[in-house]
Order: structure tokens, then sequence, then C-alpha cells
């Protein structure tokens, strides 16, 4: 069974929340217009694909996704 791992690379978020609006239940926006990780999971396939989702919608490629066996 593989894991999912998911963080956001500060240095390139631009804070524009495409990744909160698409994933809110594993991203959320600090009070610096920053976007992370606020579940760190594991994940269920339909959070999975959200996340997919939410790497695809950032527009500076913020966003990183693993998978772990």
């Amino acid at each position: 069974k593989m894991k999912i791992t998911t963080c956001v690379l500060e240095e390139r978020c631009i804070g524009c929340g495409k990744c909160y609006l698409v994933c809110p239940e594993v991203y959320s926006i600090n009070d610096d217009g920053i976007a992370y990780v606020i579940d760190e999971g594991p994940y269920t396939v339909s959070i999975t694909e959200k996340i997919a989702d939410a790497k695809r919608s950032c527009p500076t490629a913020a966003i990183k996704v693993s998978t772990l066996k």
C-alpha cells in the first residue's frame, strides 16, 4: 500500500489560495498569506484526487506531492 504526502514550498507560494479552494481539507492560508498543510494524512482516495487537483491548479508549482511505499 502506498502513502501520499504533500507539502507547500513557501518560497514559491504567492498566496493565491487556489489550493485551499480546491482542497480545504488539506491546505490552509497562514496570517502571512502563505499556504500550508493542515492535515498530513493518511488520505482517502477522494482527498488524494483533490490534492492532485490542487497541485495542478497552483500557478507557481509550490505544491509538491510524493508517493511513499
